[in-house]
C-alpha cells in the first residue's frame, strides 16, 4: 500500500470503530528512535509499496516481509532520511486473521504458524504460507459492523481484510485490500468464496 492509502485506511479504520496499531511513518531518524523507545522495542517495519528486491536474474527477485526491528538495526536508522518508512507497534499475535467480504457474505479464517520460538511467526506469507494451518473462524459482531461501515465508506462490495488477533483476543486492523486473494482458500477446501462471488454476480440489483 501506498504511503497515503496505507494511512488513510488507519484513520478510516479507527473512526469505524477498528482498533489499529500505533504507526509512525517518517524520514526523521529521531523520531524513529523515539517511536521505537516508546514501545519499549516491540517494533515493525513494513514496506509502502511494491514489496520486493529486484535482482540480476529474476528467479531471484525476493519479497520483502515485515519484519521485526532490532536494537543494532538502529545503527543504521539514518537511513530512513532517504525516503519515508513504516513503522508500527508489534502486535504479540495469538494468530493472523483473513476476512473476505462479498456483499453481505463474511469469511473469516485464521492462518496459524508458530516459530521456533512458539510463538505466531510475524509475517504470515514466509515459506510461501507453507505450514500454515487455516480454520474458519467467526467475527465478533463489533468488527463486522466496523467492516459493514468501511466497506460503505470506500464503496466497496468485494474486499479482502486483514487481522492480527492479540493473546488478549483483540482484533487488530491491518489492512484492507479491494483486490485482495481469495482463491487459495477455496483450493485447500476452507472457504466458498467463489461461490458467493457468483451469487453476488448474478443477484438482482
Amino acid at each position: 500500500m501506498s504511503t497515503k492509502s496505507g494511512q488513510v485506511q488507519l484513520v478510516r479504520a479507527k473512526a469505524c470503530g477498528l482498533e489499529v496499531p500505533d504507526t509512525l511513518v517518517s524520514q526523521d531518524p529521531s523520531k524513529v528512535h523515539s517511536f521505537y523507545e516508546r514501545h519499549h522495542g516491540r517494533v515493525v517495519v513494513k514496506t509502502l509499496s511494491g514489496g520486493y528486491l529486484e535482482r540480476t536474474w529474476p528467479e531471484e527477485d525476493t519479497q520483502i516481509f515485515t519484519s521485526r526491528v532490532l536494537r543494532n538495526h538502529l545503527e543504521r536508522v539514518d537511513l530512513v532520511q532517504r525516503c519515508p518508512t513504516l513503522f508500527q507497534e508489534e502486535v504479540g499475535k495469538a494468530l493472523d486473521v483473513r476476512v473476505t467480504v462479498v456483499d453481505h457474505c463474511f469469511t473469516g479464517v485464521s492462518l496459524e504458524k508458530k516459530g521456533a520460538d512458539g510463538a505466531q511467526i510475524t509475517d504470515i506469507r514466509r515459506d510461501n504460507m507453507d505450514g500454515v494451518q487455516y480454520r474458519r473462524v467467526e467475527l465478533p459482531t463489533s468488527v463486522t459492523n466496523s467492516i459493514v461501515a468501511m466497506m460503505r465508506q470506500y464503496g466497496l462490495r468485494f474486499a479482502a481484510v486483514d487481522f492480527a488477533v492479540d493473546l488478549e483476543g483483540r482484533w487488530i486492523f491491518l489492512e484492507v485490500n479491494p483486490g485482495g486473494q481469495w482463491a487459495w482458500l477455496d483450493i485447500a477446501g476452507i472457504t466458498d468464496i467463489a461461490g458467493d462471488l457468483a451469487q453476488a454476480m448474478t443477484a438482482t440489483p
